[in-house]
């Protein structure tokens, strides 16, 4: 950061430092107790929102997210504020922050990390996916991991019983939430609790990737379900039905949950490799995405979250996100009838097929509107399936098509210059047309 926004900073820093509350007479109502290196102090008002500032700056304005946490960068600026008050020398905050400024530039540690999931099959190969490998932790590989902790304790300072005890501790918990479970691996620089920060967000992407893929393997009621192990469970509902009269009696034993996981197996990783999640692993690796990629992985995202729901209303909701994700028009167009024509248009080629499909599509839209007045009843598991056909149909046919688009304005130029009788073979020229009337 240049010099100008380092001192606005230290100057928050410092006015920090002057105007600490003691913690047994702090009465203001928005308030925050730190105790740190056996100072305590309380932190109010215009002084929490000074500090609150420095974090969003150098995390968000300079980028310092890439390696450095917000818990840890907190951390840090009560270090800095506990080391002024024990100083009494306001003036060392600049030797103090342009510390921590050197300990950003030149963290060079990288962290690998493993992150058990749930609901996933594999045998013995890697699948690399976005940013992410997974594989299974067998038994081999948990030893090598076994092998690799008693290595890093070793290399501590504790004592030979400590270190003991620590290993048999960690090895316990790698057996048990490790071994034979298939994991999310994941290689950064950055310190720790960012690194995991990071890793989860890299490994939810990657499964919203394979989310993607579900509807097209899977038929819904086998409740496939995948995400981090800890996220979903599998239950036994069981209920008991009684006639008002007390004549007659029923129970119901349910499967509540997951039923069956998500096998990554040859056959089902060449159909995913033919609907482009493939693909969209090698754009999620990508530093720099254009714009119309960037709109694909949000419409993913969304799609991936109808896949997490439970209820068929909230379903609904994620899947009409992603039409809209794709398809908002611009200006005053009515966004259903816009909408659904663009379905139509890039999903079928015949004017029949076309017209059958915006009325359904406008159906979707019926029902969203019931739900905003509670009918929500109204919603059936044929609509739900429906829907994640033509969203899963539409996202596939995007994929095919992203190197035609630089931006979701061109998909929106390309529907409008379809429905204008335009050829293929023309769309060059017509777009050069377009640039030419703006």
């Amino acid at each position: 950061m240049d010099e100008k926004q380092k001192e606005l900073i230290i100057k928050k820093i410092v006015n920090i430092s002057e105007n600490l509350q003691d913690p047994l007479a702090c009465r203001n109502r928005r308030r925050r107790f730190i105790s740190r290196d056996g100072i305590s102090y309380c932190l109010t008002d215009r002084f929490l929102d000074f500090w609150d500032d420095i974090l969003r700056d150098l995390l968000i304005k300079h980028k310092w997210n890439t390696k450095f946490s917000e818990k840890y960068v907190d951390s840090k600026l009560q270090e800095i504020i506990s080391n002024l008050i024990r100083d009494r020398s306001p003036q060392k905050a600049h030797e103090y922050l342009d510390q921590l400024e050197k300990e950003y530039e030149h963290y060079s540690i990288e962290q690998v990390l493993r992150i058990p999931l749930f609901g996933i099959e594999l045998d013995e190969r890697l699948i690399e996916l976005g940013n992410v490998t997974f594989k299974k932790l067998n038994d081999e590989r948990t030893e090598e991991l076994i092998v690799m902790l008693n290595q890093a304790i070793s290399n501590s300072s504790n004592t030979d019983e400590e270190k003991k005890m620590h290993f048999d501790f960690e090895k316990e918990l790698i057996n048990e939430y490790l071994r034979d479970r298939v994991c999310a691996e994941i290689s950064l620089l950055a310190e720790p609790d960012r690194a995991l920060e990071i890793a989860e967000t890299e490994a939810q992407r990657a499964l919203d990737l394979l989310r993607y893929a579900i509807p097209a393997i899977y038929s819904s009621d086998k409740k496939v379900t995948i995400g981090l192990q800890g996220e979903y469970s599998s239950q036994t509902r069981y209920a008991q039905i009684f006639s008002a009269d007390g004549q007659s009696f029923s129970c119901t034993i349910t499967s509540v949950g997951p039923l069956f996981p998500l096998e990554l197996s040859t056959q089902n990783l060449e159909h995913m490799e033919k609907i482009g999640v493939f693909t969209l692993g090698d754009i999620l690796k990508k530093e720099q995405l254009s714009k119309f990629e960037e709109t694909l992985l949000q419409g993913i995202e969304w799609f991936s979250r109808a896949q997490t729901q439970s209820e068929p209303k909230n379903k609904l909701l994620n899947l009409i996100t992603v039409l809209e994700t794709f398809l908002t028009p611009r200006g005053t167009d009515p966004i259903q009838k816009t909408i659904s024509e663009g379905v139509a248009i890039l999903l079928k080629d015949d004017a029949i097929q076309r017209k059958s499909l915006m009325k359904r599509v406008k159906q979707f839209y019926g029902l969203r509107s019931k739900l905003s007045h509670g009918h929500s009843k109204e919603i059936l598991d044929a609509d739900i399936r429906l829907l994640l056909n033509i969203v899963g149909s539409l996202i596939m046919i995007l994929i095919e098509e992203r190197d035609h688009f630089a931006s979701k304005e061109d998909l929106i130029n390309w529907i409008e210059y379809k429905k204008l009788g335009g050829l293929p073979e023309n769309w060059n020229k017509y777009n050069e047309f377009l640039g030419e009337l703006n």
